[in-house]
């Protein structure tokens, strides 16, 4: 065999190899299988993305694409594991999530499909898709009821208190809230009542609250919040929110920026705090939490702060001091009445004590 012919030969070689499908440039190859399964040819159109996804693994398209040939083949287990790994490679992918929800709604799982939607609502909560149909038509109540107790250093005598709490739900849309608290201090109680209601305006929301303390020793006369906040997608929210508080001598007004992301089963937070004691000074707090989403409505979650504070020790008197603490706390849905909910933590509030509390409520849904 001459040079010439061997040349040709390992030209025309070259040549086939080229033209192979496995050789092709991938972009083609997914077109050609998107094509083959527009037309119906399903087996063919799952063999060549079978080609790709062997060929590109970390590519989320092909696996996305491969989960959705095989829901048309009725191979609907095999399609879930395929969209399970597509969200694991891309979590931001919303039809990746929308198209496993779709999925998960037409087996009849409600309890595998309420987990979903909770975590679904984490990671796009502007989205509607995930949202339960016929949900605007049922108003909720839920009653919560609670105390706690404070433990204090420096031969101080504890504090303790107790709650509840009214809540009324009508759709995703509109909350309402009604609370009665006492708290108490050196044996002297303040009985505070409170009314509070937040909106959703899609991507952003907003609420208000009020609170009136009657013949105080310690809390607040009167106070008010006002917050709002918008979905950006993607898992991130920011809230911005005004607090102002009345004392006999003292008045504090306070602004809080907030910025969180849900990340799969998980929520972290940063929000700062900077406060004015009117006639007095300005002072801030950090705030970092996290939080860890088990299942449907039950999580845990742990909380660090520290900066400045400003603290009612009575006599309608308020002193600005040092702070810093940690608490955790644990959110747990026994079933679909009961909710148990704890808190427990340490809080330093400068020179004047160390403050242990722990707490419990139980929530009932009607």
């Amino acid at each position: 065999m001459n040079c010439a012919r061997l040349t040709g030969l390992l030209l025309l070689a070259s040549l086939s190899l080229a033209m192979s499908p496995a050789f092709a440039d991938p972009a083609e190859r997914f077109a050609n299988a998107r094509s083959l399964m527009h037309d119906g040819q399903l087996d063919a159109a799952l063999a060549a993305i079978d080609t790709l996804r062997a060929d590109y693994p970390d590519d989320v398209d092909y696996a996305f694409a491969r989960a959705q040939v095989l829901i048309r083949l009725g191979r609907k287990g095999e399609a879930a594991d395929e969209l399970d790994t597509a969200i694991a490679m891309a979590p931001d992918y919303e039809d990746v999530w929308r198209t496993r929800y779709n999925l998960l709604t037409s087996q009849d799982d409600d309890t595998e499909v309420e987990a979903f939607r909770l975590r679904a609502a984490r990671q796009f909560p502007a989205a509607n898709w995930w949202r339960a149909s016929g949900a605007a038509s049922s108003p909720a109540w839920m009653l919560l009821v609670g105390a706690g107790a404070d433990s204090l250093s420096n031969d101080l005598p504890g504090w303790d208190n107790q709650f509840i709490e009214a809540h009324y739900e009508y759709s995703d849309t509109a909350r309402y809230m009604g609370r009665v608290s006492r708290d108490a201090r050196n044996s002297i109680g303040d009985v505070t009542v409170g009314l509070a209601g937040e909106w959703q305006l899609r991507p952003w929301f907003t609420g208000a609250s009020v609170a009136v303390t009657a013949d105080p020793e310690f809390q607040a006369s009167t106070g008010f919040e006002l917050h709002a906040g918008r979905s950006f997608g993607e898992g991130w929210t920011a809230t911005v929110r005004y607090r102002h508080r009345d004392y006999d001598n003292a008045t504090i007004g306070t602004v809080v920026t907030g910025i969180e992301k849900y990340l799969s089963d998980f929520r972290i937070a940063y929000t700062l705090g900077a406060s004015r004691l009117h006639g007095a000074s300005n002072f801030a707090n950090h705030v970092v939490s996290g939080n860890w989403f088990y299942r449907e409505d039950s999580s845990v979650g742990v909380s660090l702060s520290g900066g400045r504070e400003a603290e009612a020790i009575g006599g309608g008197r308020v002193v600005e001091t040092d702070v810093r603490g940690m608490s955790l706390t644990g959110r747990h849905r026994l079933n679909e009445r009961l909710g148990l909910h704890w808190w427990l933590g340490i809080h330093e509030q400068g020179d004047l004590y160390r403050r242990r509390f722990v707490g419990m409520a139980v929530s009932v849904k009607f």
